[in-house]
C-alpha cells in the first residue's frame, strides 16, 4: 500500500454530516447488515464481490478500517443521524492520493432506496474529501448499462466526462464499458474551443483521411458527371459543324460552276 503524505496526522477516521444521515467508520457490529448487503443481486453484480457469512463480513470490516489507517482508501457505513447503529448503505474512497485524486463509490441496502440516501451520501462524503483531504479530482465510474448509479452520479453534482472501454468486469465472462463522472477543483489551464479542435485533428487522423478521400472521390464524380453532359455536346456541335461545313462548301462548288457556265 501508498505510505501516507508526510503532512497527513495519523488520526481517526472522522463522522460526516449528510443532512438526516451521518457517514460514520464501519464497527465489527456491522457485520450482518454487511452480509444483508452482499445478498442483494445487484449489489453483488455491480460491486463482482460476495460475502456470505458473517466472517467474511468482519474481514471486509477490518480490511477498510486497515486501508484508512494506511491512508490507502476509506469507507463509510451510511446510518440515520438518530440511530448511528442502523446502516442503510455504504460510500468509499477509493485509490486515495494517487496523482491527487481518489475514486468514490456506493451502494444503498434494498429496503432504503428510492429515498435519496445514495446522492446525499456521495455529495457530504465529496465536498469534505476536497476539502480536508486537498484532493484536485474525483472520479465515479459505473457500467454504462448501470443507469441508476447514473442518476445518483449525477444528482450529486458529478459532472459526467467520458467513457472508458473494456475497464471492468462485473461477470467472469463480462466486461464492461465505463461511464465516468467527476467532481473536481477548476484547473488553471482550462480546454478550450481550440484545443479540442486541434485535439479533435491530431486524435482522428483516420477520420480526416475518410473524410478527405470521400471529398476528392466526390469532386472527381462531379467532374465526370460534368464531363458526361459536356463531352457529348462537344461531339454534337463538332459533327453539325462538319455538317454545315460540307453543305457550304458543296453549295460554294455548285455555285461556281454554274457562274462559269452562265459566262460561256
Amino acid at each position: 500500500m501508498p505510505e501516507p503524505p508526510d503532512d497527513v496526522p495519523a488520526d481517526a477516521q472522522p463522522t460526516i454530516r449528510a443532512g438526516d444521515f451521518m457517514l460514520r467508520p464501519w464497527r465489527s457490529a456491522d457485520d450482518l447488515y454487511v452480509v444483508k448487503a452482499f445478498a442483494d443481486p445487484a449489489i453483488r453484480r455491480w460491486t463482482g464481490r460476495r460475502i456470505e457469512s458473517p466472517e467474511q463480513a468482519a474481514g471486509w470490516i477490518c480490511r477498510w478500517n486497515s486501508k484508512w489507517e494506511a491512508r490507502s482508501a476509506a469507507s463509510w457505513a451510511i446510518t440515520p443521524a438518530e440511530d448511528l447503529d442502523v446502516v442503510v448503505g455504504q460510500v468509499a474512497l477509493r485509490t486515495l492520493w494517487v496523482g491527487e485524486m481518489a475514486e468514490i463509490s456506493y451502494w444503498v441496502l434494498p429496503d432504503h432506496r428510492g429515498r435519496g440516501i445514495a446522492p446525499r451520501a456521495t455529495n457530504a462524503l465529496a465536498t469534505w474529501a476536497l476539502k480536508e483531504l486537498d484532493l484536485n479530482r474525483l472520479e465515479l465510474t459505473h457500467s454504462v448499462r448501470n443507469r441508476g448509479s447514473c442518476r445518483v452520479a449525477l444528482k450529486a453534482g458529478f459532472t459526467a466526462e467520458s467513457y472508458k472501454r473494456s475497464l471492468q468486469k462485473h461477470e467472469p465472462d463480462e466486461l464492461h464499458d465505463m461511464h465516468v463522472h467527476a467532481l473536481v477543483r477548476p484547473a488553471q489551464v482550462r480546454v478550450r474551443t481550440l484545443d479540442t479542435a486541434l485535439l479533435g485533428a491530431v486524435s482522428q487522423v483516420r477520420l480526416w483521411l475518410a473524410v478527405s478521400a470521400a471529398g476528392a472521390a466526390l469532386m472527381l464524380l462531379t467532374l465526370v458527371s460534368r464531363l458526361a453532359l459536356v463531352v457529348p455536346m462537344l461531339v454534337a456541335a463538332g459533327v453539325l459543324g462538319l455538317h454545315v461545313g460540307t453543305v457550304g462548301r458543296t453549295r460554294w462548288r455548285y455555285q461556281r460552276r454554274a457562274r462559269r457556265h452562265a459566262a460561256l
